[in-house]
């Protein structure tokens, strides 16, 4: 596989950690097909496999949860009120974490906020994944905590690894 890709020497002319943060991307920086592709390939992979985990609810599962029928499930999942994920044969899935009572009431003003939840599955990567603005706390954890404050506020910057 042929990637493009630049390597930081470590010499003493090498950047530091400040610099490097704030260097600018290179605009003649491209990414070889085949590394897009295996990009995509992998990006395929965890959503298939993250689809399958068991706290992925069904529509129907969901609503017996909520005390409400798939209509109404369907309902919050259109108007941004529930995060619901599509696979690529077009069925949807709702992680369950997200109707405690420590999130639910949250997920909406999170999702308006967050810079990396352009589309669902982007949203859960986001409360997912640890961010060193909450201590290598994930969101979901953070706001189980009563953090959202917190949670907000690193919603707003960007996840930060």
């Amino acid at each position: 596989m042929d990637v493009a890709m630049d390597t930081v020497s470590q010499t003493s002319d090498s950047p530091t950690p400040a610099q490097y943060a704030s260097l600018e991307p290179d605009p003649g920086f491209r990414c070889s097909d085949d590394f897009l592709q295996h990009l995509r390939e992998n990006n395929k992979r965890f959503r298939r496999e993250r689809f399958a985990e068991g706290d992925m609810f069904t529509v129907e599962q969901a609503a017996s949860m909520i005390g409400q029928t798939a209509e109404q499930v369907l309902e919050l999942v259109h108007s941004g009120r529930a995060l619901g994920l599509v696979n690529e044969q077009g069925e949807l899935r709702l992680p369950f974490w997200q109707f405690y009572d420590s999130l639910w009431p949250h997920l909406p003003t999170i999702k308006a906020d967050c810079v990396s939840a352009s589309e669902p599955w982007g949203l859960l990567n986001y409360l997912e994944s640890p961010s060193r603005g909450l201590r290598e706390k994930t969101p979901r954890i953070a706001l189980e905590q009563g953090h959202l404050d917190d949670v907000l506020r690193d919603a707003r910057w960007g996840p930060t690894f």
